[in-house]
């Protein structure tokens, strides 16, 4: 046939059949009529006819073959067929649907429920102008309540608007059902272009949600009673709704949109609004959101959290949020509160440290007391030792053992005292009842005491002493016995901590040019890097092995305070511990 080389090779071999030859029992067969339709090689529909025209006694003497441009009819077919099945699987879940062209305002399809009035109960397949009927339908149907908001579906633009980023849109309304009653129903528009296209053709659905909506409602009222005392305790109120198949949406109040940082004249709509609060959830504090969203949903309960928010302004924040989930078509609705606890949390925080530290000291405390009975207990077996050595008959000691013995009670009694003075001087610094009393001070002659006192407490393998820069006729206006104990402390914390070397006591004019600098320096362990920073605090230890009672350099530090002074370990030093007494 002519006509094959305009014909697709997948078309061309039902054509060949029906040649004059073989077509007259397809005729008799047909009635009368055969029809093919094919696509020719420009991608067309047509529709190829073979019918006779010529019959004389029975017999088909011509046969008419034509072709038809069936192009437009077919693809709108199609259409029809591909929408059809998609309006199947849509009607049993609705009340009412509808298939039209946006810009052209044409019906392809509607299908009406019994719930709908009696003018609207049967199925039908005409062109109507859509944006006419609709018009029309809701003037007569609608609540006037509501029938502004709905006229502007009527409006392509406002259509093309609300579909612009999603596939569904939906409204609820009250609308009159056929006994005359409002009841509230759900308006669904339903795109049928793919992302990103533009939608032309949409499907308008209907359903009844009556029950469900005045449930919700219900639950909203009861929720009422509380947002007086929400808002009056700086609480921000959300409803979340979560619809199987569309991007969550959120609603709130003014108070809910500053604890958002959201600015007055900032427009959102109700899925950017979600994304305003959910996209500033911390990662770390995803699970712990979603885990109360879940809780809520699944069990029925109200859930309250405290996690991480990321304000605009603010930075991270601490949030809590409490609320409750309830079953709507399609999904759940989350309704609930939010207000920043940051300040809260943080004073939680603080307590909790402080308790810790409380509870720290205390153990350290503990541990120093046991420490002290220990360091009381040497000197006073030395008191009692040497007292009972001297109380032997006489003739017992030569004049010089006596002259040690009785030197040995004196170190002892010296050591006790000092170990009294520290307890009394924390228990002093701690009630404010701390004193000083300020006379003319030899400065190498309180060194020198200071020496002499720690003397018997050094290791016998340890060379302690005592170097200055000024004349021995040196004197100052301050506490002699203050100054006296903090260096004698010094000397005695290097000591415990030095078993080999020297120990170095020096008093400079020059190291810090217009005041006076003590510095005891020792060849000893040293301190670590990690204690440096709170050598100086009570009941500290860098040593748990060596005695003591962890506040002599406590006491240090109150008392160079005390002396408008200061104290610091020089971390440049590096051969031991280098103490520093600046007054």
């Amino acid at each position: 046939m002519y006509i094959q080389q305009f014909v697709l090779p997948e078309f061309q071999d039902i054509l060949q059949e029906n040649n004059n030859t073989d077509i007259l029992p397809k005729l008799i067969g047909n009635k009368g009529r055969v029809e093919v339709e094919y696509m020719t090689t420009e991608h067309r529909w047509c529709r190829a006819v073979w019918f006779p025209v010529d019959i004389i006694d029975g017999k088909v003497k011509t046969i008419v073959f034509a072709i038809e441009d069936i192009h437009e009819n077919k693809i709108k077919d199609e259409r029809l067929k591909q929408q059809l099945y998609y309006i199947d699987g849509l009607i049993s879940g609705y009340d009412m649907l509808m298939i039209y062209n946006i810009d052209e305002g044409t019906c392809s399809h509607s299908y009406y429920a019994d719930f709908a009035p009696d003018d609207c109960k049967k199925p039908y397949f005409e062109v109507l102008d859509f944006y006419d009927h609709f018009t029309s339908s809701m003037k007569q149907y609608c609540h006037p309540d509501h029938l502004e908001m709905m006229l502007c579906y009527s409006e392509k633009d406002y259509v093309r608007q609300m579909l612009k980023n999603k596939k569904r849109h939906t409204r609820r309304f009250l609308c009159k059902n056929a006994q005359g009653e409002y009841r509230w129903t759900e308006m669904q528009l339903i795109k049928f272009a793919k992302e990103g296209e533009t939608a032309n053709d949409v499907a308008i659905t209907y359903i009844d949600v009556d029950s469900d909506e005045r449930e919700k409602r219900a639950k909203e009222a009861a929720l009422e009673d509380i947002k007086n005392v929400v808002r009056s305790n700086e609480m921000g109120l959300w409803h979340i709704t979560l619809i199987q198949g569309q991007e969550p949406s959120m609603t709130v109040d003014s108070k809910m949109r500053q604890l958002l940082g959201l600015k007055d004249d900032l427009v959102l709509t109700d899925e950017e609004m979600y994304k305003a609060w959910f996209d500033r959830v911390l990662p770390e504090a995803l699970d712990s959101v979603n885990a109360s969203v879940m809780k809520m949903i699944k069990e029925g309960v109200r859930d309250e959290n405290t996690y991480l928010w990321n304000h605009p302004t603010l930075g991270h924040r601490y949030v809590r949020c409490g609320g409750t989930a309830i079953p709507i078509m399609g999904g759940h609705l989350l309704s609930g509160y939010h207000y920043d606890v940051t300040e809260h949390v943080l004073a939680e925080m603080r307590q909790k440290q402080l308790l810790e530290d409380a509870l720290e000291a205390n153990k350290a405390k503990t541990v120093s007391l046991h420490n002290m009975v220990h360091e009381i207990r040497t000197p006073l077996n030395s008191i009692i030792g040497f007292s009972q050595l001297l109380a032997m008959p006489d003739g017992t000691w030569t004049p010089e053992e006596k002259e040690t013995h009785l030197q040995q009670i004196n170190n002892g009694y010296n050591i006790l005292s000092m170990l009294i003075d520290d307890v009394l001087d924390v228990a002093d610094s701690e009630h404010g009842n701390f004193m000083i009393n300020i006379s003319e001070t030899n400065i190498n002659t309180m060194c020198r005491n200071a020496l002499q006192a720690a003397m018997f407490r050094k290791p016998q393998s340890v060379n302690m002493y005592f170097t200055t820069e000024v004349d021995d006729d040196y004197t100052i206006e301050s506490d002699g016995r203050r100054i006296t104990q903090v260096l004698f402390n010094y000397l005695n914390n290097a000591c415990k901590h030095t078993w080999a070397g020297e120990v170095h006591l020096h008093c400079s004019t020059t190291e810090n040019p217009g005041r006076l600098t003590f510095s005891v320096a020792d060849t000893g362990e040293g301190v670590p890097a990690e204690m440096a920073e709170g050598i100086f605090e009570r009941f500290t230890k860098h040593n748990a092995k060596v005695k003591g009672s962890g506040i002599g350099l406590n006491i240090c530090r109150v008392l160079a305070e005390k002396l408008n002074g200061e104290v610091h370990l020089d971390t440049s030093y590096t051969n031991g511990a280098r103490f520093v007494f600046i007054l």
